[in-house]
């Protein structure tokens, strides 16, 4: 008896992990085994009080109700919201349950619009302490320091209760600051649990999933954005490609992951490699070896990503070698209000690519919010107008299909959208389209299926319902939306 209840427990144990959002085939499902694309942006409030004002809409730092209402009748349909540990933790074992109340509202308006959200430890050059944000100042790194701060790029900043002064860190790009000699042991002091570091971020981590594990619209956690290599003064071969993954990343990940899943084994954990991997990433497993709860995180800027669809292949390989999902968490070509046309078609290149290889993306970023490490341009103007970034990037797509996705893609310029899917009979659910009638199909749209009776359709509003017939099974859907063209009359 007592062998019949263990296997029935390991029976809901691997079924019950499905009742979020999974990887399978290097593709996104959810708890109806309906197949997720994900278009999206990021909020991420890089200062105090380490959150967006939630309370009434403005242009550059809001994200309130309005916020997401606007999003959600914009096409997209994800959030990867910044977590940042200084807002959760000010001072040392003080845990600000307020900062958390807060982020738990943004997730739930969301919820009520049908709104995913990845949670992403947030940081650039680790600290406060080096021109960028990420561990809250109490951290304390080691004093094996030979110089000061910002050594070798320029010579001793003025500190103000050990953090440099704005107008220091003004001086140079904040990129420059990865290249400092405290910023890269404070990274190896990371990795490597000095003075106990990385074991208060995995408490960090174990806070946040306890506060989260029963939300089904979080796709999971991001365990640290765009990590640096390390030590690279003290350990150079850090700055080959690959190499980091593997001797620092890969074993840090397993730490945080094995906290996390103490308390919350049903999300997915996203991670990402240094960002100068763009020939492969160096992991040989993932977080855990949890594959169908891991999600490659990666970003494409350019530069390194010169070449768009070289990215794209690469990390499919990456993906198809660990097995597991893939999500494009950060991309910035064209946004917009800079009016540049040749950005606006990388960025238009980007999202077509990204349909191509039915990758899920969120852009960088959704408002300008507090640009302490580069300016965010965002969707709106000063004024409340919106950029360009907002026409480039709603546009339709298949926001789950019931079945398994073989081609998507929209043409910007024929505002012709193509969806074909292998349909999936068991399900008994439907499929999805986005189409945002307004800016791509003012005059309406005229909708080709093959097999002509295959699917039964609904439109509302920006979307298309998709109803599979099951009295006529077939292999293979091909849906095929044109605009109809305007007829006036002299």
């Amino acid at each position: 008896m007592k062998n019949i209840y263990f296997l029935l427990y390991i029976f809901l144990l691997i079924n019950g992990v499905k009742g979020f959002i999974y990887s399978e085939n290097n593709r996104l499902y959810d708890e109806y085994k309906l197949e997720r694309i994900f278009h999206g942006v990021n909020v991420v409030y890089k200062g105090y009080p380490w959150h967006p004002n939630i309370d009434r809409f403005n242009p550059e730092t809001s994200f309130s109700i309005e916020d997401i209402e606007f999003l959600k009748q914009s096409g997209f349909n994800a959030i990867r919201l910044g977590v940042m540990w200084p807002g959760l933790e000010p001072y040392i074992n003080q845990i600000n349950t307020t900062y958390l109340d807060v982020l738990e509202k943004i997730v739930n308006m969301c919820k009520e619009n049908d709104i995913y959200v990845i949670l992403d430890f947030h940081q650039d050059v680790l600290s406060n302490k080096f021109c960028g944000e990420g561990i809250p100042d109490w951290a304390v790194f080691t004093d094996n320091i030979t110089h000061p701060f910002p050594y070798p790029i320029d010579k001793p900043y003025t500190l103000n209760k050990g953090i440099p002064l704005k107008n220091d860190c003004n001086k140079h790009n904040w990129i420059t600051y990865q290249f400092t000699q405290q910023a890269n042991k404070a990274y190896q002091d990371l990795y490597d649990n000095y003075n106990n570091i990385k074991d208060k971020f995995i408490d960090f981590w174990r806070i946040i999933a306890n506060r989260f594990k029963n939300h089904k619209n979080c796709i999971g956690y991001e365990l640290i954005n765009e990590p640096w290599a390390g030590d690279v003064f003290k350990y150079p071969e850090l700055l080959v490609p690959k190499i980091a993954d593997k001797k620092n990343l890969e074993p840090f990940y397993n730490d945080i992951v094995q906290g996390i899943v103490n308390i919350d084994s049903s999300h997915s954990i996203l991670f990402e490699s240094v960002t100068w991997d763009i020939y492969g990433v160096g992991f040989e497993y993932s977080p855990g070896n949890r594959n169908n709860k891991s999600i490659l995180s990666y970003h494409a800027y350019f530069p390194p990503n010169i070449f768009i669809e070289t990215s794209f292949k690469v990390r499919k390989k990456d993906m198809e070698r660990l097995d597991v999902g893939g999500f494009l968490t950060e991309f910035s070509y064209g946004s917009g209000n800079t009016g540049d046309v040749k950005d606006l078609e990388k960025a238009k290149e980007m999202v077509e690519m990204a349909d191509k290889y039915l990758q899920s993306w969120t852009i960088w970023e959704y408002k300008s919010f507090f640009p302490i490490t580069g300016p965010n341009k965002g969707f709106f103007n000063k004024d409340g107008s919106l950029t360009n970034t907002y026409y480039t990037l709603s546009r339709p797509y298949a926001m789950y299909v019931e079945g398994n996705i073989v081609k998507m893609g929209f043409n910007n310029k024929t505002k012709s959208f193509n969806l074909v899917f292998k349909p999936n009979y068991t399900i008994n659910r439907n499929s999805k389209i986005y189409i945002n009638n307004r800016l791509h199909f003012p005059n309406g749209y005229n909708i080709n299926i093959l097999p002509k009776l295959a699917i039964k359709y609904v439109k509302k509003d920006n979307y298309l319902y998709l109803y599979l017939n099951k009295t006529i099974k077939t292999e293979i859907v091909n849906i095929l939306i044109k605009p109809i063209e305007s007829h006036i009359l002299t």
